[in-house]
Formats: C-alpha cells, sequence, structure tokens
C-alpha cells in the first residue's frame, strides 16, 4: 500500500485546481471533482452529495467495476435525498464537520451501513473501505460530501485509504467548495440578472395594453429560432450557429430591446387609430357644426336647399374622416377632399368662424401608411436611441459585453436606410439581425394588437419577403425563421374581431410594427 503521495499527484492536484476554476458548467465541474479524486486516491467508486436545505442531496456517482455512472453528463440522478443523522457516514461529517476513513464498511458499527450493504445484494458489489469528506468553502461553510469508496492498489485489489491522502483531500475539498460556491453565485446572479431584465420588461409592456406581450414573445422566438438555427447547423444546412454564450446575449438582448419604450409618450405608443384623441374633439365640432347651420337655417339665413346640401357635406365629410381614421386605404380624390376641410368653415354668432377640420387634424387623416404623423414616428423611433443610452449605464460583464449592440440596432436595415445610425450590411452581426427579423415577425402575427388583426404566417412571410428583396433584413434568416415555422407548425388560427368605420375605429394596416 502507498504510504506516500507523489509528485506526480501534487502536480494532479495543482491540475485539478487549475480545472476546477476554469470549469463553468456546473454538472462538468461536479463530474470534475469525483473524477478527480477518483483519479488521484486510484479508487473504484464514489459520489458526490450537495448540502441544500439542511439536506443532503445526491448529484453524481460513478462506479468503475458496475460500468455505472447516475448523474454524470446527461444520465439522470435518481437516489433519493436525506435528512443529517448521526448514523449515516455522510451526514456525521457534515454534522462534525471532519473526514471518515473508514478501512472496512462491515467491520464497523458507528455507522448504519444498511444502504451500501443492500446495494452490494443487488448488484454483487464489494462495497469496503471508504473516505469521506465534507467540502468546506472560504467562509466555513459546508457545501456538500465526497464520498471515496474501494481504495485499489496496483493490482487492482481492494486497499484502505492511505492517510496521507487525507491531508491532500483537505486541500481537494477546498479547493472544490470555493469552486461550487463561486459557479453558485455566478448562478445566482445570472438568475437575479435575467430576472430583472424580465420584471423591466413586463412593466415597459404593462405601460401599454397594446404591447403586452410583445417584449416576452419577442424572447421566447429568439431563443427557440436560435435553438432551430444550432440544429440546422448540426445538420450542415446552414452556416449560421452559436455558443452558448452568444445565444445567452441574443436572448437577453431580446428581453432589452424595448427598454426605451420607457420614455415613449403612450399617447404615441397606444395610438391605435390615425386621429388618437383628436376623433371626439372632431365629432363634437361637427355636431356644433350642424347644429350652428340649423340655426341659421331657421333664422333664413340660409335656403332649405343650402340647408340640405350643407348637412350632406357634412355627413360626407364625417363619413370620410371614419374611414381615413380607421387605416382604411383612401384614393387621391378623397385625401384631395380631405384637406379641403381644413378651408370650410361655419360662421359663429359675433363673426368667427368654426373651421371643419384644423390643420393637424388633416396631417393625421392623411397618413398614408400606420397611424402616426412623421412628428409623432419620429419620437416613436427614438426608443431605440434611449434604450442605447439606457444600456449604456448598466455595466454589462463580458459574457454580455454585445447586449447593447443588439439590442439598440434591431431597427437597422442592411441596406443602410433604418435607424438609428443607418448602420448597414457589414456593420450588422447575426445577433442584431435575428433580432431585426423576429422583431417584425412579432409584430406581423401578434393577436393582441387591438387596432389590427393578427397577420397569417405565410402572409406575414410575404411581407418579410418583400423587406429581405429590399435589402431590409437577412433573406437567409428569413427563409430560415419560415422552414422553422412551418415544421412546428404552432400557428394559431385565430384573429381579432372585424373593426367598423367610427372615427375610433381602429386600423388593420401591418404600420402597428412599433
Amino acid at each position: 500500500m502507498e504510504t506516500c503521495v507523489s509528485t506526480d499527484r501534487l502536480q494532479r492536484i495543482l491540475s485539478v485546481g487549475v480545472a476546477l476554476t476554469a470549469e463553468r458548467d456546473f454538472s462538468r465541474l461536479l463530474d470534475t471533482i469525483l473524477s478527480e479524486a477518483m483519479s488521484i486516491t486510484g479508487c473504484d467508486a464514489g459520489t458526490l452529495y450537495l448540502l441544500e436545505d439542511g439536506k443532503l442531496h445526491f448529484k453524481i456517482m460513478r462506479n468503475h467495476t458496475l460500468g455505472v455512472f447516475p448523474g454524470s453528463g446527461n444520465a439522470p440522478a435518481e437516489l433519493p435525498s436525506f435528512d443529517l443523522c448521526e448514523s449515516n457516514v455522510a451526514s456525521y461529517v457534515v454534522i462534525h464537520r471532519r473526514m471518515e476513513n473508514i478501512a472496512d464498511v462491515y467491520d464497523l458499527e458507528k455507522f448504519d451501513f444498511t444502504g451500501p450493504r443492500h446495494y452490494d445484494t443487488l448488484t454483487g458489489y464489494r462495497t469496503k473501505s471508504m473516505l469521506v469528506i465534507p467540502l468546506i468553502n472560504n467562509r466555513d461553510e459546508i457545501v456538500g460530501v465526497l464520498q471515496l469508496i474501494n481504495a485499489l492498489d496496483s493490482d487492482g485489489r481492494i486497499i484502505a485509504f492511505s492517510p496521507d491522502y487525507e491531508d491532500v483531500f483537505r486541500s481537494i475539498s477546498s479547493l472544490a467548495a470555493v469552486a461550487i460556491t463561486n459557479m453558485r453565485y455566478n448562478e445566482e446572479n445570472r438568475l437575479l440578472f435575467q430576472s430583472l431584465i424580465e420584471v423591466l420588461a413586463a412593466a415597459i409592456d404593462e405601460r401599454s395594453s397594446y404591447n403586452a406581450n410583445h417584449t416576452r414573445n419577442v424572447a421566447e422566438l429568439t431563443k427557440g429560432f436560435i435553438d432551430f438555427l444550432n440544429r440546422q447547423h448540426s445538420d450542415g444546412n446552414t452556416h449560421i450557429h452559436f455558443t452558448a454564450e452568444m445565444s445567452q446575449q441574443i436572448v437577453t438582448a431580446a428581453w432589452l430591446h424595448d427598454v426605451g419604450k420607457i420614455i415613449t409618450p403612450l399617447e404615441i405608443m397606444d395610438k391605435s387609430t390615425r386621429l388618437g384623441e383628436k376623433a371626439p374633439i372632431i365629432n363634437l365640432r361637427f355636431e356644433t357644426i350642424l347644429a350652428l347651420e340649423r340655426v341659421r337655417f331657421l333664422e333664413k339665413i340660409t335656403t332649405e336647399t343650402e340647408y340640405e346640401k350643407i348637412v350632406s357635406e357634412i355627413n360626407e365629410a364625417r363619413e370620410l374622416c371614419a374611414k381615413a381614421n380607421s387605416g382604411a386605404p383612401a384614393s387621391d380624390d378623397e385625401l384631395a377632399l380631405i384637406r379641403s376641410y381644413g378651408l370650410r368653415a361655419c360662421p359663429k354668432p359675433g363673426g368667427e368662424a368654426l373651421r371643419w377640420l384644423e390643420p393637424d387634424e388633416i396631417e393625421s387623416l392623411v397618413i398614408l401608411s400606420g397611424t402616426l404623423t412623421s412628428a409623432e414616428r419620429r419620437i416613436m423611433e427614438e426608443h431605440v436611441e434611449i434604450t442605447s443610452r439606457l444600456l449604456e449605464k448598466i455595466r454589462f460583464s463580458n459574457e454580455y459585453r454585445y447586449v447593447p449592440d443588439y439590442a439598440a440596432d434591431h431597427h437597422e436595415k442592411l441596406n443602410g436606410r433604418g435607424y438609428p445610425s443607418g448602420k448597414a450590411d457589414k456593420e450588422l452581426p447575426a445577433g442584431t439581425r435575428i433580432l431585426s427579423v423576429v422583431d417584425v415577425f412579432e409584430a406581423l402575427t401578434a393577436r393582441d394588437r387591438p387596432y389590427k388583426k393578427a397577420i397569417p404566417y405565410e402572409k406575414a412571410f410575404d411581407i418579410l419577403d418583400e423587406m429581405a428583396d429590399k435589402g431590409e433584413l437577412d433573406a437567409e434568416l428569413v427563409g430560415l425563421l419560415r422552414k422553422w415555422k412551418r415544421e412546428t407548425g404552432d400557428e394559431e388560427k385565430t384573429f381579432c374581431r372585424s373593426h367598423d368605420c367610427s372615427l375610433d375605429g381602429a386600423s388593420d394596416k401591418r404600420a402597428g410594427l412599433r
């Protein structure tokens, strides 16, 4: 039996410390801790437990003789957790914060080894020597237990664990405990960061009933699309693929892409018709004009023919304004007629005149696409600049370093005609391109927008194809998104209700891409 730790093994211990520090995946970290500990001691089997909520939870096991590795890689870890008690050796080392080195578990009455003996009976295995080590971190907290089983000599015979290993594993266990603690802290910080982002996104969406699920939908679509792209890459169907870190950055950017809307005025963000809050004012004005014209007729200022003609024209104006307000297409003649209403006025007592329409109302009614005037659209578009300024205030770690750019550039276009900076083609990485495509797709197909119908998927993809043909969106990504949606077949055949033609009627135009 070896009685000392060789230089090679000391070097191995140093290497283990480096490996534990470098590992970023929690499952692989636990696997590394156990497998390296078994390798250093030359033992046949081992188990790793983590202490959580006052219980020891089985995480990973290795047994070379039986060829079983539950909890390792994708193998399920199905052993139950258990409460701390003096009779259980793993619990004992936690309670008393000291290592236990057992030459033969069958010869020791101090602990209850019913479990190992039952396991041996079922499998034909012989559990004999055992080294059980509490994992204590640099804050003097126990985070778990490492249980090594059946040390082997050079001929493969079971021997006791050398006492020399006890000093070695005081160092190894400390390194392992610190690595586990640090990774837990990192994960907790990541989850905290992610939850704060989701809360912020929810707060932004909740400002507007018309935008209630947009951010979450974009984030979920982005995650699903990236997973699809990675599968397609594995199958050799596309060169586009992403690492786990890059995927996380793009999805995080999706959560934050509209953060600037927290500043956007609600009367613009929620403007579901072209007139918005002006519609009731115009309705009231037309009613007032009708009343004034009735008075003029009764006072014989106008003839019955003149009165009937003006009433007909006012009703025609109301209907045309309602049609334009709803977003329905208007002919050139109709647009010209609307503009002429700014020149029409009804005399008021005292010599004043009441204009049918004010200049700002006419500007709203002759909008060719959407519900926003050019001035309102500029305010709406400012949300990406505000997004950029807000995200500059956040100190993103290196693993999230591209998030601000992806989020702030999602309205840029490959042909350089997007906003806010007019970036083009090579200035727009894959992360930005994905967000651009997904954002437009979600806006077109959203079923929770009272001011427009949900566009069926195929029609939405026709629009995306048109945008790609104009050089606005990445054509390959549009094609792959179409392929993904066709494969998943998850389109719901539901549409928003039809809209009336009142001044408050809602637009069903695709202009609601804001």
